[in-house]
């Protein structure tokens, strides 16, 4: 499933799917840099967390190599403030996953059209396929667990399939609610 819906980074990889540009598409120098693609088949919230904290430790083996493999020379290079005439398409592996960018530019040295699409965008609808069936008071957690950028998501609307009813809360009343149920039934923790 998230290879059909085009799962990225570790919300792909926490359901066992081993793609990372760094390994799948090199770029600056990551084919001279050994690491691993972690990944989990656990196909869950807890997946996709333990593939975020191993991916801690081995970012932390990167960079340690990365500096001990320094090469000498200088550390800034000089770039031509005149930008080329055509189209561009690169890809960067983010924290959250593949980081895609589409450029074009124009006889006028500026750019034309600029498209971004970002590893949220690409992993959001995967939120839809796993909070089939759950709880309300799921969502949160699982939400989370794909590490959104919910810049321009400031609240959520429900529909229930049977009555029609929908309902609107915003992500801190989402919070508040799921919270509250689990308290409701004796699961969680006290504060005190």
């Amino acid at each position: 499933m998230a290879k059909y819906l085009d799962c990225v980074g570790p919300t792909a990889r926490g359901s066992g799917v081993k793609i990372d540009v760094r390994k799948d598409d090199p770029y600056l120098v990551y084919d001279e840099i050994p690491f691993k693609v972690i990944t989990s088949n656990s196909c869950d919230v807890f997946g996709r967390t333990c593939v975020h904290v191993y991916e801690l430790a081995e970012s932390i083996k990167i960079i340690n190599y990365a500096i001990e493999n320094l090469p000498n020379g200088n550390i800034s290079v000089d770039v031509s403030e005149k930008v080329k005439l055509g189209e561009v398409i690169t890809q960067y592996e983010a924290p959250r996953g593949e980081l895609f960018y589409y450029i074009k530019t124009n006889e006028r040295n500026m750019i034309d059209r600029l498209h971004i699409r970002t590893p949220t965008f690409s992993n959001w609808i995967s939120v839809v396929e796993t909070i089939k069936g759950m709880h309300v008071a799921d969502i949160p957690i699982i939400i989370e667990s794909i590490d959104p950028c919910l810049s321009c998501t400031a609240r959520t609307t429900f529909v229930d399939v049977e009555d029609k009813k929908v309902n609107t809360m915003t992500w801190g009343e989402l919070k508040e609610y799921s919270i509250r149920w689990y308290k409701e039934r004796g699961i969680g923790w006290d504060e005190d």
